[in-house]
């Protein structure tokens, strides 16, 4: 009996009747989460959306939307403007992009990130939304070619893009200026080459190469030239020292408030000690670092607070193999079945 009730996620299935009496009760719910094993049929999904049909943002099982009427039931929402398809069922079908593509007028926001769809209808998807997409999460794709203008867009995800090639972001960084948020993560075949027109991305706050092993020394200086970045994500790259001498540019990143390096080596490539006088606007820095440096790493950062009291460290312990355990050396009296 919440009747203001925006935001529902269901984080697991229940039972018919009672996601009935919730939907029945919260007429004005804008978000909605439904699980993936939440046992539905068309008269319930319909009957959800009836009394809901304030629904702005929806995030729902691709084994839902394989179907053509319970796509339908989803178009019917007019307030709909962000749709995130998960990846719940394998041999479910398609995901019908094309019809929702040319129902849902609304629709501005799109979470593709599952294998559930056709490539070529994701495309169509694209082009068809290119002139109101404010945020896609997509598969990259060599197959055909994507429009390089999308003149609204503000977020853009490629996750896990391993063949990503250099002049896609050429492509992005001159075709997409409005965009604010680019993550690139895993992008394996980027090269420091990638990065040379981002500047243009004037308005870019978050920045996430994490993964992106083929960067190298003049990476991080292209990236300074972004004036209004707030996020730069650097995770799990495995040796920072690749990124001199450029690295050191960090330092020209005013607007920077947070610096995200966790699960990356050789951090001391880093310039920790001149953070202070730099980017006096930090506030967080995730930071990972070996167990044998612990001591030092303990006063570097003891350090930077006394001078940086705003400033939120949080750090890890970098993980190798020896911290576990194999059958071999665990104690023979202990029965005990450990895995990890």
């Amino acid at each position: 009996m919440m009747p203001q009730l925006r935001t529902l996620t269901m984080m697991r299935g229940t039972r018919a009747r009672i996601l009935r009496k919730i939907c029945r009760n919260c007429p004005n719910l804008t978000t909605l989460q439904l699980h993936g094993c939440q046992k539905m049929n068309y008269s319930l999904l319909k009957y959800i959306f009836e009394k809901c049909p304030k629904i702005e943002k929806l995030i729902i099982a691709n084994n839902l939307l394989a179907d053509r009427q319970y796509a339908e039931l989803v178009s019917r929402l007019e307030h709909l403007q962000s749709l995130e398809v998960f990846e719940n069922r394998r041999g479910a079908g398609p995901v019908v992009l094309r019809f929702l593509a040319a129902t849902c007028s609304k629709l501005r926001e799109i979470n593709l990130s599952c294998d559930y769809h056709p490539l070529e209808d994701v495309e169509y998807f694209v082009k068809a939304k290119r002139d109101t997409l404010t945020s896609a999460t997509v598969r990259w794709t060599m197959a055909g070619k994507r429009p390089g203008c999308l003149p609204l867009l503000q977020k853009l995800d490629l996750p896990h893009a391993t063949d990503l090639p250099d002049d896609a972001v050429v492509t992005i960084s001159r075709g997409c200026p409005p965009l604010r948020h680019l993550s690139l993560t895993f992008a394996t075949s980027l090269t420091d080459g990638a990065l040379a027109e981002i500047h243009r991305l004037k308005h870019l706050q978050i920045l996430d190469l994490s993964g992106c092993s083929g960067l190298g020394g003049s990476a991080v200086a292209h990236v300074a030239q972004l004036a209004a970045l707030c996020t730069l994500l650097l995770q799990y790259i495995d040796d920072l020292t690749e990124l001199q001498p450029s690295l050191r540019h960090v330092l020209d990143l005013k607007q920077l408030r947070c610096l995200d390096i966790l699960y990356s080596g050789h951090i001391r490539a880093v310039a920790f000690e001149e953070f202070s006088v730099r980017l006096v606007n930090l506030r967080e820095l995730h930071v990972t670092y070996e167990e044998e440096d612990e001591v030092f790493y303990k006063n570097v950062f003891a350090e930077m607070q006394s001078q940086m009291p705003r400033l939120r460290i949080i750090n890890t312990f970098r993980w190798t193999e020896n911290d576990f355990l194999t059958d071999y050396e665990t104690d023979d009296d202990d029965d005990t079945d450990i895995g990890y």
